[in-house]
């Protein structure tokens, strides 16, 4: 059974991608062949830091708990490989942030108490005392001693204050409080202001959750929001998915598996879209389709060629009728090819326009096929429908 993505749909590709890239490069690491980024850094520390990346990126895509526990275990060995010389290491916050992460997540999964024990002795392995780290670990292990040091007291002072209160009120406001700026305090880490790019791996604040369970606070009636693990707790999450304004008349096509790339057309069109974007008027005599491919190393120059080349290799009867220009496609730039030919078996010409465009590490190919004798008639469609093009990440 397929999980129950916890993330917004528009961003699943990009989380499946990352999680592929982690999970290829942690096992490249593993077998001794260490990525350029990893050279001048501790390989046990990159190892770590990338294998709760991907215990986060997995919780996005919706694992089962029982997936992630098996993860969690490999973190907490990765963990237990990192160098005690470098102390420096669990007191930045980035690395920090890691490790607050990684126990956070033991407690929400309710792992035994022989995982909070290797997790403590590799800790004061450290020397490091930290009062939020201590007071998490003691989820299991109550007799442990909770310093009343605090290692990054000016990010963590709602959450300390949290730990301290013993009403359940004073822990809810706290929580709400340490929330609200949680995202902006966390703009050092490397997964902060991902949403745009190939390297999304989920926002999610475990350690407010963490806390929460802990404190055996009933969360039913909590609007904590989009960075609550809600999860963990048997609750939806609490993303707010922006309702899509569709021109009256229109309908929105949303790409097969890439549900970021939508276009509009016209309510009478049917969508017959399966492996890529395909629609059809209802009188069969426009049709639309759209393959989206990944940019890689390409220019969007080479990608449109590439495209030209196939038309006249697999469509030899289609013939140019302009030397193709630039365009705007949506707010993308792109390019635009017109050719005319007769298909076998017919009799009348046939108009194929091919646009090409390039966005946020994608190429896509948007095609228009119709009879020459109706192009006045569909010119407006063209348009419009190139206006709506939208790829939201």
């Amino acid at each position: 059974m397929k999980n129950k993505l916890r993330d917004l749909m528009v961003r699943e590709p990009m989380l499946v991608a990352w999680a592929n890239r982690l999970s290829e490069s942690i096992q490249f690491t593993l077998n001794g062949k260490p990525e350029p980024s990893d050279r001048g850094s501790s390989l046990a520390q990159s190892l770590f830091n990338r294998h709760v990346l991907l215990i986060r990126c997995r919780y996005s895509l919706g694992y089962s708990l029982s997936e992630l526990r098996g993860d969690l275990e490999e973190s907490i060995q990765l963990f237990e490989g990192c160098s005690i010389d470098n102390e420096d290491f669990f007191s930045s916050y980035s690395g920090y942030d890691s490790l607050l992460s990684l126990i956070s997540i033991a407690v929400l999964l309710d792992m035994d108490e022989q995982i909070f024990i290797r997790i403590l002795k590799h800790w004061q392995r450290y020397k490091i005392e930290d009062k939020l780290i201590e007071y998490l670990i003691s989820f299991k292990i109550p007799n442990n001693e909770i310093s009343s040091a605090v290692l990054l007291p000016k990010t963590f002072e709602l959450l300390i204050s949290a730990i301290e209160d013993e009403s359940e009120k004073g822990v809810l406001v706290k929580l709400q409080q340490y929330l609200n700026e949680w995202y902006k305090n966390s703009r050092s880490c490397s997964w902060n202001n991902t949403h745009t790019t190939n390297q999304y791996s989920g926002y999610w604040c475990f350690e407010a959750a963490a806390i929460a369970k802990i404190k055996g606070i009933d969360l039913s009636d909590t609007k904590f929001g989009e960075y609550f693990p809600y999860s963990f707790f048997n609750l939806p999450e609490q993303f707010k998915e922006s309702k899509p304004r569709v021109p009256k008349g229109m309908q929105r096509i949303s790409y097969p598996k890439f549900p970021a790339y939508t276009i509009d057309v016209p309510d009478s069109y049917r969508d017959l879209s399966e492996e890529r974007l395909g629609v059809i008027s209802e009188d069969s005599k426009f049709e639309i389709a759209s393959t989206v491919y990944r940019a890689g190393r390409k220019s969007l120059e080479g990608f449109n060629a590439d495209r030209q080349d196939a038309v006249t290799k697999n469509m030899p009867w289609y013939v140019p009728i302009d030397e193709g220009k630039p365009v705007k496609v949506g707010r993308f730039k792109g390019f635009v090819h017109i050719y005319d030919g007769i298909w076998d078996g017919e009799k009348e010409s046939t108009r194929y326009q091919v646009y090409t465009f390039g966005a946020k590490g994608f190429f896509i190919g948007l095609t228009f096929t119709y009879l020459a004798a109706y192009e006045n008639d569909f010119n407006e469609i063209v348009s419009d429908i190139l206006k709506s093009v939208k790829l939201k990440l």
